[in-house]
């Protein structure tokens, strides 16, 4: 009588099929968290444009400014609601990203503001003065990041207050972040 050994030495074709599947399920997993993990942190350029646009806003609000006559104007932010419009604004930046230095920052609010953007982003801002510049600022960060012309949406508002102080968002309002 013989006996037939057994070879202890290699897999079945079906632990091999469980390892791979196993593999396949994981990269799924964290494929799918990471792209989650890059659109949130493009989120940041958003939130950046808004603090400079911020930034500039208020400053351009606290100072004082004459009219020609050389009367002081009224505390003011500039541009208007036609700001809004997108002839204002540097246009939609899919299927690439938007290259630094749009000609668009050189015109309209936006020097009076100090904003342009040198590098290249995802994310167009938007600005206005609406309804009355005296009293309402909103502003705005748009951005695509996978062309399916579902936009994330970051805005700020402001309004001045009856005493004369801007009170407005701290951070923020985010529609569609991840889109």
């Amino acid at each position: 009588m013989t006996t037939k050994r057994r070879s202890t030495g290699g897999f079945t074709i079906l632990e091999l099929m469980m390892v791979v599947f196993i593999i396949g399920l994981l990269s799924t997993l964290i494929g799918g968290a990471y792209m989650k993990n890059v659109k949130r942190s493009r989120t940041a350029e958003a939130v950046g444009h808004l603090q400079k646009l911020w930034v500039g806003a208020l400053s351009y609000y606290e100072a004082d400014h004459a009219m020609q006559d050389g009367t002081m104007a009224a505390h003011q932010f500039p541009g208007d609601c036609d700001s809004f419009d997108d002839a204002r604004s540097e246009p939609d930046c899919c299927p690439t990203a938007c290259v630094g230095n749009n000609p668009i920052y050189n015109q309209f609010h936006w020097p009076t503001l100090h904003f342009n953007i040198a590098d290249t982003h995802l994310y167009t801002p938007r600005y206005g003065a609406c309804p009355d510049n005296t009293k309402n600022l909103w502003i705005e960060a748009w951005g695509d990041l996978d062309c399916d012309s579902i936009h994330s949406v970051f805005t700020r508002k402001a309004n001045v207050g009856a005493n004369g102080d801007v009170e407005g968002y701290l951070t923020p309002a985010v529609i569609n972040d991840l889109e």
